[in-house]
């Protein structure tokens, strides 16, 4: 295994006599998957795949395998032993048993984002879904027998403003959909809990598989349905216990809907890796009644989830050069998804329950043409519009991932792509505006031209959060909020894209912000779009003023601004490119956010009948939000010497600490009244009159989860 920008190879391997050297190769480096009857190992940071061409796992053993790395190593032992060892039925309990250790997960696979192509041929960049980025899958074995299905969930009654009608029929109100990865719970220890569901509508999960047999599969068995949770971890507060019939992140979604009966999860079925099976499987009417049945007995079993989320990149081509491709994908893909439609159908009657299908859809014009968006459009409910990686790292210049208009020609942009699906007949509200929770990063780049090191020449990738030329937002955010580097936020009015650069690092990345999202949101507004989508979670600050999601939540269901999201965004441009000068509105554009039943409460909440906005003579109110005093929100900052009085309402108002840690200060209550002590900056607040007893982590707002963590002992 050697480092190869680009390269896949196909190799003829023996498993009797052959071995694979990974020298020094970390576990991190690359991930496996078996792939139509063979071994695909991929090397995510440099677009590179290696095939086994037809070698399973289960012919490989651990003496095919050299590698220097330990941890190298056990990942292959995990991968051999998964596949050739079938798990023995679950042992009777012993007398009060300990729980069964859980097994040592996998390292994650990282997501590759989708790249959008170039105006001349370039090789094509192993994207992510998002849906974009998607996951470099590690294959799990076939989950034995199917957990028992949970209860259904009856949702006729939701409490979250998003919620689409009948299949097919577009949306009535806002979306704020975003994915969770599968494999976020791993490297990235993002789980369930740490959800914003009071920020989504639709929250989708992948990725589920297409199996040998054409039937829609779990893809990561353990993640999904097998993995305990601690009680820390778990959205019920409550921990997992060994032997219950459901477990996984499965069983959290379950916990999730629970406590928010609006909010709609969908199962996402594909994406970059995955997509392979797709071909096949759409172009007989046999192949797509097996699907759509298999469908169906997934949503049956896995209760849990209200939809499907097609992520087939891509009809026609410009997915892995390993996928299928047929001329007539996109025809195909209307039939499968009217056949999956269909059976949908059939189980609303059955169930009562609404079950939605939307469709992960490229920006690019070259992938827009072979998509058929005409033929899918009676059957889906919404288009998750993948409107990011216009450029990226597989480009040897810097560029903008996600801008509004494209001003160094090829019409990669925003503007574009929404103008191509109105024109092939999709209406407005049926288009949800996809925005990345991740960047694309260039090493090696001068600022020639005093821009940031925008439109600089480099074959250099930053080394990134997980995976190189790719940093999380949030990993970002906070490198560039510390004042003690040289970080510099870049605003192009002219193209309407945000970026950030590093002098002293020599690298250039794309960014959003909470600015940015605000602005494209109300551009969608305009524009008579359907909501905002985000790829993905676990890239995200998941709470305060500089969350993605938040942003695009308060913009839709808020009616918040430009401005005021802005407002209370520390992440604000250090340089204006071109055009006024400023960060703003460049849209006339009033929008009027949907008005909340008195009776279905705010998104999120406990109490699913919501506040009592009526009037002692009877005369009612028709905001449901009056009424219900917002706060104020205090921020800790750091000021030498100050010591201050906060007259805070614990019933109403917050503490932002922003970035700020827990080895930062120190709490204690002292008669009667909460102390927040920084000793190095000697500084304090005092929140007069309020003992711990009259506070809760709801008061608290960070971006540093040690904060929340020493709040949450502090007020136990």
């Amino acid at each position: 295994m050697t480092w190869a920008w680009n390269q896949h190879a196909t190799v003829a391997f023996n498993p009797q006599t052959d071995k694979i050297n990974f020298g020094w190769f970390g576990p991190d480096n690359f991930s496996v998957a078996e792939v139509n009857g063979s071994v695909v190992i991929s090397v995510s940071g440099n677009q590179q795949s290696y095939t086994l061409e037809d070698i399973t796992l289960d012919e490989l053993t651990a003496a095919n395998i050299v590698a220097l790395d330990s941890g190298t190593q056990a990942k292959w032992q995990a991968l051999l032993d998964n596949s050739n060892e079938t798990p023995e039925p679950e042992p009777e309990p012993e007398p009060e048993p300990e729980p069964e250790p859980e097994p040592e997960p996998e390292p994650e696979p990282e997501p590759e984002p989708e790249p959008e192509p170039e105006p001349e041929p370039e090789p094509e960049p192993e994207p992510e879904p998002e849906p974009e980025p998607e996951p470099e899958p590690e294959p799990e074995p076939e989950p034995e027998p199917e957990p028992e299905p949970e209860p259904p969930i009856d949702d006729s009654d939701p409490v979250n403003p998003g919620d689409p009608g009948d299949g097919g029929t577009g949306t009535a109100s806002p979306i704020i959909a975003a994915y969770f990865p599968e494999w976020a719970i791993y490297g990235r220890d993002f789980n369930v809990s740490d959800v914003p569901a009071q920020d989504l509508t639709h929250l989708i999960y992948a990725f589920s598989r297409i199996d040998d047999s054409g039937r829609m599969s779990l893809f990561d068995s353990y993640a999904a349905v097998e993995k305990t949770f601690s009680a820390g971890d778990s959205v019920s507060g409550v921990a997992d216990t060994w032997d219950q019939t459901l477990a996984g992140n499965f069983n959290q979604l379950a916990q999730l809907k629970d406590a928010n009966p609006g909010l709609k999860n969908l199962i996402a079925v594909g994406g970059w890796t995955l997509s392979g099976p797709f071909s096949d499987v759409a172009s007989t009417a046999e192949g797509r009644e097996n699907f759509a049945d298999s469908a169906v007995e997934f949503l049956k079993t896995y209760t849990m989830f209200d939809g499907l989320d097609f992520d087939w990149e891509y009809p026609g081509g410009g997915g892995l050069e390993s996928n299928t491709v047929r001329p007539e994908d996109g025809q195909n893909y209307a039939l499968l998804l009217e056949a999956v439609r269909e059976r949908l159908d059939g189980l609303e009657a059955e169930t009562g329950r609404q079950y939605e299908i939307s469709v992960a859809s490229p920006a690019g014009s070259d992938k827009i043409v072979n998509f058929n968006l005409e033929g899918l459009e009676p059957y889906v409910d919404f288009f998750n519009l993948m409107a990011y990686d216009f450029h990226g790292g597989w480009e040897n210049i810097t560029g903008h991932q996600a801008p509004m208009y494209d001003t160094i020609g090829g019409d990669y942009d925003i503007a574009t792509a929404v103008q191509l699906y109105k024109q092939a007949g999709i209406e407005g509200s049926k288009i949800v505006l996809g925005a990345p929770a991740y960047t694309r990063a260039w090493a090696g780049v001068n600022d020639s031209d005093g821009d940031g090191g925008w439109q600089e020449t480099t074959s250099q990738l930053a080394p990134g959060t997980f995976e190189r030329g790719v940093y999380d937002y949030k990993d970002l955010a906070q490198k560039v909020l510390d004042p003690d580097s040289d970080w510099k936020l870049y605003w192009d009015d002219e193209a309407q894209a945000a970026y950030v650069y590093s002098e002293s690092q020599g690298i250039y990345s794309t960014f959003e912000t909470p600015t940015s999202i605000a602005l494209k949101s109300e551009w969608a507004q305009s524009e008579g779009l359907g909501g905002m989508m985000f790829w993905d979670l676990s890239g995200d600050v998941t709470q305060g003023p500089e969350s993605l999601t938040n942003a695009a939540y308060r913009s839709w269901f808020e009616g918040a601004c430009v401005e005021e999201i802005a407002q209370l965004s520390a992440l604000q441009p250090d340089v204006v490119i071109g055009g006024n000068g400023l960060m703003d509105s460049f849209v006339d554009f009033e929008y009027t956010p949907p008005v909340l039943e008195p009776d279905l409460g705010l998104p999120g909440e406990d109490d699913p009948i919501g506040p009592d906005t009526g009037t002692d003579d009877g005369a009612g109110n028709d905001d449901p939000l009056s009424g219900i005093d917002p706060g104020d929100v205090f921020s800790i900052n750091w000021n030498w010497g100050a010591n201050q009085t906060l007259e805070f309402d614990p019933a109403a108002d917050k503490l932002d600490f922003g970035w700020m840690g827990a080895d930062a200060f120190n709490l204690a209550e002292e008669d009667g009244s909460v102390i927040i002590s920084i000793p190095a900056n000697q500084q304090t607040y005092t929140l007069q009159d309020v003992s711990t007893n009259e506070l809760s982590l709801s008061n608290i707002q960070s971006l540093d989860a040690s904060t929340i963590a020493e709040w949450g002992t502090f007020l136990s």
